[in-house]
């Protein structure tokens, strides 16, 4: 009796054991699989789509554009606003993220243009005399090459070169540098932006002088002559 009764615990053991092993297999499959659907899930892909860039380090924001013309420049030239805001726990700066990050292309009866981003703009809101709008264009130019601090948010501006102001403009981001690769297109339809028109300048041209004018400067000039005689 002793050892039909040592053999049924044996046997009982040996099956709990057993299922135990089948337990802790199916546990672990189970831990296998969840891993690798985890490391195999992709991250979501950066984009501009819609405007806004986003990574680990930063957020730029498409604000709006207008077409300019600066007198120092011989074409028209299209003035991008965007807002950028830092992510990281030390400062950025944004003129290298613009530089890096953001390319502007366009494209003409023959050929599709990338344009350059070096179009001068400090005086295509008024001239040097309006003193008030070319220092608010030399504040906005200064928040570009200025530092930002982490977790701060600036408006900046960047103005391209156009090639014309019939086909659109289209912006694209740096989603990451290798290899080389860019988010689709961000369109602005030129067409349809505000153009702020050359602002005037004084000239020459435009006051009255008569003889008198004359005489009398080289009247000054012959003085000056003199005290150096």
């Amino acid at each position: 009796m002793k050892k039909v009764l040592m053999s049924f615990l044996m046997v009982c053991s040996l099956g709990l054991a057993a299922c135990q092993n089948n337990g802790e297999e199916e546990a672990s499959a189970a831990n296998t699989e969840q891993e690798v659907e985890k490391s195999t899930e992709e991250e979501p892909e950066a984009t501009f789509e819609d405007g806004t860039l986003e990574n680990d380090s930063f957020v730029l924001s498409y604000e709006d554009a207008k077409i300019i013309n600066s007198p120092m420049e011989n074409g028209p030239g299209l003035y991008v606003t965007y807002t950028l805001k830092n992510k990281l726990d030390e400062n950025i700066n944004p003129q290298e993220v613009l530089d890096l990050i953001v390319i502007a292309s366009q494209e003409n009866d023959t050929s599709e243009v990338e344009l350059s981003n070096d179009y001068y703009s400090t005086d295509a809101f008024g001239s040097e005399d309006d003193v008030d709008t070319y220092n608010e264009q030399v504040e906005k130019e200064n928040a570009v090459s200025d530092d930002l601090k982490p977790g701060k948010e600036v408006e900046i501006v960047n103005a391209f070169s156009l090639d014309n102001k019939d086909e659109p403009v289209e912006l694209q981001m740096l989603i990451d540098p290798e290899p080389e690769e860019y988010s689709d297109p961000y369109e602005i339809e030129t067409a349809e932006l505000e153009e702020t028109p050359e602002p005037e300048t004084e000239s020459y041209e435009d006051e009255d002088f008569t003889d008198e004018d004359f005489e009398d400067e080289e009247f000054e000039d012959d003085e000056f002559e003199e005290d150096f005689e």
